[in-house]
């Protein structure tokens, strides 16, 4: 027996191993290809039935369209579907064919309803004013009725907030430390509180929301016997009537 001999009958044993494998999985291959294709025909609202065919990995589509625009898209659908190497588009257009049913219009979506400001008590209002400005100060230029850059800021942000509720009406008190005369520290602090008030109507509160009282040194609410007391002193308080 020559040598070559057994080789030969092992590739040929190979190769109807091989031909068996492909056969075998060709009918599953063959309907998972028919099955995308028919949902890809669907999304471009052709449905062929029986005059759909897939012969392998080529399509073949029969039958009749109501348009050459709708052949087109059936055939470009059916092409890129991943998998197919053929497309042989064989449909007839004719223009009594009944037309792919159009979508149902929807209704157009609700305008928005614009945000209703939220009520709150002027309790819950005082709250959020008094967390706000928590541990600062509105702050004024040193014996003037300017307001610092950093207090303009914070002011600001009371603006901002009173925003959100506009029937709230609210007070502005300016106080001061007892340092100089009482007649002065009454004038600096109106000065000061109708400083933050003008400040307020520019950041968007209405005027009529607003009134503006200066207490001088009359209602202290730290000892003025020492510096870190004073500087409490110094303040701008807002109330919520």
């Amino acid at each position: 027996m020559p040598v070559w001999a057994p080789w030969i009958g092992f590739v040929t044993a190979l190769g109807l191993l091989i031909f068996q494998c492909i056969s075998s999985k060709a009918p599953s291959i063959e309907s998972d290809l028919s099955d995308k294709t028919v949902a890809a025909l669907a999304a471009q609202n052709v449905d062929l039935g029986s005059d759909f065919v897939m012969d392998g990995r080529d399509v073949w589509l029969t039958g009749t369209v109501a348009t050459q625009e709708l052949k087109v898209a059936a055939g470009r659908a059916a092409a890129e579907v991943s998998g197919v190497r053929a497309v042989h588009n064989m449909l007839h257009v004719d223009a009594d064919a009944p037309a792919p049913a159009a979508p149902a219009p929807t209704s157009p979506a609700p305008a928005p309803t614009p945000a209703t400001p939220a009520r709150v008590s002027k309790q819950e209002l005082q709250r959020s004013i008094d967390d706000l400005i928590a541990g600062r100060v509105v702050e004024f230029e040193s014996g003037r009725d300017r307001l610092t850059q950093r207090g303009g800021a914070l002011v600001d942000e009371v603006a901002a907030l009173l925003g959100r509720f506009p029937d709230a009406r609210v007070e502005i008190a300016g106080h001061t430390d007892s340092q100089g005369t009482s007649r002065n520290n009454l004038t600096l602090s109106k000065r000061r509180a109708e400083a933050v008030r003008k400040r307020l109507v520019e950041g968007g509160v209405a005027d009529s929301r607003l009134t503006a009282e200066g207490y001088g040194e009359d209602r202290p609410i730290a000892d003025n016997k020492t510096s870190a007391g004073r500087l409490r002193n110094r303040r701008v308080e807002f109330t919520v009537q």
